[in-house]
């Protein structure tokens, strides 16, 4: 089974190389790694073309926006499955190693989305563990009409599915919530694990809470309700038009 991660960056910063040391230093080394940067610096771009290990592979475009190149780093691997992770990220010593098994043992999910540790700009864990464990009786598509469950810096995704589904597709803060919709739609195969698989940073600039995520997703949840009739997302829709009114940051 070949795994490759994919990650998009566009700037140099502190945590770049950390989070490229956690992907050098798996303890199951059979991966490979894409690494996109996107409108970057030349600085970030000489910094990855000094990184000597063969399983990683970089390349560089003009487009700024990520769904793009999360696609065009997709064209540049015949995995079997990808495993994401953001630039300001840590994986887990056995992530890899954790993915293969569980793959294995599910028997090869469209989805498996592992949990993940929040942590701050320090690196130092923070109060909130295993963001996207759904208990084993509830169904992924009775959630996400009002949450997105998944952590998508610690997910592999079965490429031959991504594609499927016209790979990522849209918007600027909420491109995953908008493939794990599509995907349930489709009636695909999600695997969720209580093992973390990622330390997830929070930290300052990002967009969580901003008045632009909870635009998007108003429209998403506005899409799902008039292609499958269900009140469910109509109600999400609302919902999440009235956090963008009173409790988005701006």
């Amino acid at each position: 089974m070949k795994l490759t991660f994919l990650m998009a960056a566009h700037k140099l910063d502190q945590f770049i190389p950390l989070t490229v040391e956690s992907i050098i230093s798996q303890t199951d080394s059979d991966f490979e790694c894409v690494i996109v940067a996107n409108n970057c610096s030349d600085d970030l771009w000489e910094y990855l073309l000094s990184i000597d290990d063969p399983r990683i592979h970089c390349y560089r475009t003009v487009i700024g926006q990520l769904c793009f190149n999360l696609n065009f780093a997709l064209t540049k691997t015949d995995a079997d499955y990808i495993m994401r992770i953001d630039s300001d990220d840590i994986c887990t010593p056995d992530r890899v190693l954790f993915t293969r098994q569980l793959l294995s043992e599910a028997e090869k999910p469209d989805v498996l989305a592992m949990s993940c540790e929040y942590i701050n700009e320090s690196g130092l864990k923070t109060n909130t563990v295993n963001k996207n464990v759904l208990d084993g009786n509830v169904k992924l598509d009775s959630v996400l009409w009002y949450r997105n469950p998944i952590c998508h810096p610690g997910v592999a995704i079965r490429r031959e599915s991504l594609l499927a589904v016209g790979g990522y597709s849209w918007g600027f803060a909420s491109e995953d919530y908008d493939l794990w919709l599509r995907m349930s739609r489709a009636n695909m195969q999600f695997k969720f694990s209580s093992l973390v698989g990622v330390h997830y940073r929070i930290r300052e600039g990002q967009s969580r809470g901003g008045i632009l995520p909870y635009s998007e997703v108003a429209g998403l949840m506005l899409r799902e309700f008039l292609l499958t009739k269900r009140i469910s997302f109509f109600a999400g829709a609302l919902v999440a038009v009235l956090k963008a009114l009173f409790r988005a940051k701006y």
